[in-house]
């Protein structure tokens, strides 16, 4: 889910995702992660920083025994970022917008438009 919250697919799984990512990652730049970074505060902040340190833990003492994914994929996660956990909120919250039906296409347009009046 990390990988798809960032459109980082296509540098495990192949070429064909290569759209997909460039579609994801127009939706990330509606919430760069510097932007991210700076509204999180408080209890909500040492969370997210209590639950990156945890994954991190994990990663770096179950070297040899991580999820089977990663052995089928032949790879090994990048450490946790506290902006990992948002981009994975984004990017199902994005999914269940009722707004956001139709075809990618459809959406890229939609999405062009807005980044061509945000930025």
């Amino acid at each position: 889910m990390r990988r798809v919250g960032r459109g980082k697919l296509a540098e495990i799984l192949g070429e064909d995702l290569v759209a997909t990512d460039h579609f994801l990652r127009i939706l990330s730049v509606m919430w760069p992660e510097e932007r991210i970074d700076k509204m999180l505060k408080g209890k909500y902040r040492q969370a997210m920083q209590a639950y990156a340190a945890g994954v991190n833990e994990f990663i770096e003492t179950h070297k040899s025994s991580l999820p089977i994914e990663f052995r089928i994929l032949g790879y090994r996660p990048e450490p946790w970022k506290v902006t990992d956990g948002i981009y994975i909120h984004l990017y199902v919250g994005w999914t269940l917008q009722p707004g956001w039906s139709g075809d990618r296409e459809q959406q890229e347009r939609r999405l062009g438009t807005y980044q061509r009046y945000a930025g």
